[in-house]
């Protein structure tokens, strides 16, 4: 099988280096932000604390570790006086992975 080069557009319309979104799998990559993220997807919209008694990591690389999953695109957040409330961003990473299915189901064409 060919394989295109990273910004080659194939015949059948984007490849898959086109939707590879590195910020994303890169977000998903350590163990510690696949259990906070875990944590947001089973009980929603949590503050840093809540996540923490959830993640057995200290406070400050829990925060460290929100912060690199937002910049990724993966939550949303919001501020409520001192307190920042993440939540998945499932409409991007829903976007992201139905991109991903396509290029996979034209590959097995």
């Amino acid at each position: 099988m060919i394989m295109n080069k990273p910004n080659e557009q194939s015949s059948k319309g984007k490849s898959f280096m086109e939707i590879f979104d590195q910020k994303i799998f890169g977000a998903l990559s350590v163990r510690t932000r696949i259990l906070i993220f875990n944590a947001l997807c089973e009980d929603g919209e949590q503050c840093v604390n809540q996540v923490a008694a959830r993640v057995p990591v200290h406070q400050s690389l829990i925060s460290r570790n929100l912060k690199q999953l937002f910049e990724a695109g993966l939550l949303k957040r919001r501020r409520q006086g001192q307190e920042v409330f993440y939540v998945v961003n499932a409409k991007a990473l829903s976007a992201q992975l139905r991109e991903m299915a396509d290029v996979v189901a034209k590959i097995a064409e």
